[in-house]
C-alpha cells in the first residue's frame, strides 16, 4: 500500500497513511508518475566534507537533490577537505532553492 501524497509505503493491512492521513492505494512507487521539477544549481562547493554535511541535512529535511562532482576524485575515490580542483555542485528543485541556500550558507558561509 502506498500514500499518493507523501509516497510512504505500508503493509497491505494498513489503509490510512500515518503521516498525512490520506487513503492508501494498492501500488508501488514505480507506478506513480514522476513529477516534473525545475532543477537549479547551488553555488559550487570546494571540499567533500562540506558536501557530505550539506547532503546529510538535505536528507533530514527531505530536500530532493543530486550531486555532480569532480570525476577524477569520484573515479579514484580520492577524498579530502580541499583537493586541487575538487569542486562539486548540488542541484535542487527550484521550489527548495531558498531553504537549500540557507542550509548551505550556515555550513560554509556566504561567498
Amino acid at each position: 500500500m502506498l500514500c499518493t501524497i507523501c509516497h510512504a509505503e505500508y503493509l497491505n493491512n494498513v489503509k490510512i497513511c500515518g503521516d498525512c492521513n490520506s487513503k492508501l492505494v494498492d501500488a508501488s512507487p514505480l507506478d506513480l508518475p514522476i513529477q516534473n521539477m525545475d532543477w537549479i544549481s547551488l553555488p559550487p562547493i570546494s571540499g567533500k566534507i562540506y558536501v557530505d554535511m550539506i547532503i546529510d541535512i538535505f536528507n533530514k529535511n527531505k530536500i530532493p537533490h543530486y550531486l555532480k562532482s569532480n570525476w577524477i576524485n569520484a573515479t579514484f575515490s580520492i577524498e579530502g577537505t580541499s583537493n586541487l580542483g575538487d569542486i562539486s555542485r548540488i542541484f535542487v528543485p527550484k521550489k527548495h532553492e531558498k531553504k537549500s541556500l540557507d542550509i548551505m550558507h550556515r555550513i560554509i558561509g556566504k561567498n
